[in-house]
C-alpha cells in the first residue's frame, strides 16, 4: 500500500512540473487507471488516498481539454467527487 501512495505522489509531482505530459498520460491508459482508482476509492474514506487522487485529478484538469471532457461526459467524474465531499463534510 506504501508503493502505490509514493507512486501517486510521483505521478502527481511529475504533472505538477511537466503538465505537458498529461497528453502522454491520456495516451498510455493513465486516464483509465485514474477514473478505476477514483471510482473504487470513493468507499474507502481514506484521507492519503482521497488527497493524491483529488492532486492528480486536478493536474490532470488544469489545462481545458479533452481529459476534462472524458471526464466529465464519460465517466461521470463529478458525481463521485461529491460523494467523497460528502463523507467528508456531512459526516463530519
Amino acid at each position: 500500500m506504501r508503493a502505490r501512495k509514493e507512486a501517486q505522489r510521483c505521478l502527481a509531482n511529475t504533472l505538477l512540473l511537466k503538465p505537458e505530459d498529461v497528453g502522454t498520460f491520456a495516451e498510455v491508459g493513465g486516464v483509465n487507471k485514474f477514473v478505476d482508482a477514483f471510482k473504487a476509492n470513493v468507499s474507502t474514506c481514506d484521507a492519503d488516498d482521497d488527497f493524491l487522487l483529488g492532486r492528480i485529478g486536478f493536474l490532470l484538469t488544469a489545462a481545458k481539454g479533452l481529459v476534462v471532457e472524458r471526464l466529465v461526459n464519460e465517466d461521470n467524474i463529478p458525481k463521485y467527487v461529491t460523494n467523497v465531499c460528502s463523507v467528508y463534510y456531512l459526516e463530519g
